[in-house]
């Protein structure tokens, strides 16, 4: 015999949390960052102590069958990982080169939060609301503040291809700006700032010639659930020292290591990479080759590193969850 009670099944909470910005801050944002602000806007940072390691007992697990979401350029196929580099390449990418296929996707990102004014990194990527393509990938903790009130961001502007050194607002925003119009990290990283799940995605209005992002630069293709072991293409806008945050870099390196940082994800990976703070979000591209026009897949981004190991850079490891933050909470797209 069936019986039935009128007890409410417990809902499990969402996995990501979605901000939208008010219509008002919105429509400020481009006059907010004057020049003088944009100098001056300090590098968001992530360093873990040394005490807080946790050795990997194991590579990180895919959580479902590999997936992946092509760019709107070359398609590369992501079948199969590269063979690892015996070292990195680090190297500056000449503002010529910054705003060509497949580099121009990259960008700096800017935004305010706890009252101070900040800088990221970011990538123009596939979007959930195909067929417009209006999305930047970033880190979590470039879009949310886990300490205190756990604030989102707000002013936040992305300007891909951006050049610090340029006199013009054509030179600097050579293919315009784009505003944040919507937000989105994981719930536990707003909540606990949980580094295993430390993604982020959003939103952006059109540019002050009415493009989109996707219509101004492209977009980027996204891959999750892959082999750990891959060769990546990290790009980035370094800030603090010895940089300044004006120019673009990029660093080829393949998996070195993997670290247990405890919470909700997988294990983190870990590359070759002396970006420093303001480089977080920035893209780790797998099946990336300018010289063939492959952007490849965002499968990574720059995220932390430990005080006891300045050169390798962490990023979470990309599985189904990774996706759902691209989607804004849907469960595909």
């Amino acid at each position: 015999m069936l019986t039935t009670t009128n007890a409410t099944a417990a809902v499990a909470p969402s996995p990501v949390v979605v901000h939208t910005v008010a219509a008002t801050e919105a429509a400020s944002t481009s006059s907010y960052w004057t020049a003088a602000r944009m100098r001056s806007a300090k590098p968001a940072d992530v360093v873990v102590s040394p005490s807080a390691a946790k050795a990997a007992v194991a590579a990180p697990r895919a959580d479902g069958p590999a997936g992946t979401v092509a760019g709107s350029g070359t398609a590369a196929k992501a079948t199969s990982a590269a063979a690892p580099l015996a070292a990195y390449t680090f190297v500056k990418v000449p503002v010529s080169a910054t705003k060509k296929w497949p580099q121009r996707l990259n960008g700096k990102l800017f935004f305010t939060n706890g009252g101070t004014n900040w800088v990221c990194s970011g990538t123009s990527v596939a979007a959930a609301s195909a067929p417009v393509q209006n999305e930047v990938w970033t880190a979590g903790h470039c879009t949310a503040n886990t300490e205190g009130s756990k604030a989102f961001d707000t002013y936040a502007q992305f300007i891909p291809a951006y050049n610090g050194k340029g006199k013009t607002e054509k030179q600097i925003a050579p293919f315009g700006r784009f505003t944040a119009t919507q937000y989105i990290t994981t719930t536990a990283w707003l909540n606990n700032g949980d580094l295993s799940v430390d993604l982020g995605a959003i939103r952006v209005g059109t540019n002050a010639k009415g493009q989109t992002l996707g219509q101004a630069v492209g977009w980027d293709g996204f891959a999750w659930n892959q082999s750990y072991q891959q060769q990546f293409n990290a790009f980035g806008y370094p800030a603090a020292a010895p940089y300044n945050g004006q120019s673009m870099y990029r660093d080829r390196a393949s998996t070195s290591s993997t670290a247990n940082v405890g919470g909700v994800g997988p294990v983190t990976l870990g590359i070759p990479n002396p970006m420093t703070g303001g480089s977080s979000g920035g893209e780790w591209a797998i099946q990336w080759n300018a010289n063939q026009g492959a952007s490849g897949y965002i499968n990574g981004h720059n995220d932390f590193k430990f005080t006891n190991d300045p050169l390798t850079m962490y990023s979470p490891y990309f599985n189904s969850l990774a996706n759902t933050v691209r989607c804004f909470g849907a469960s595909s797209c």
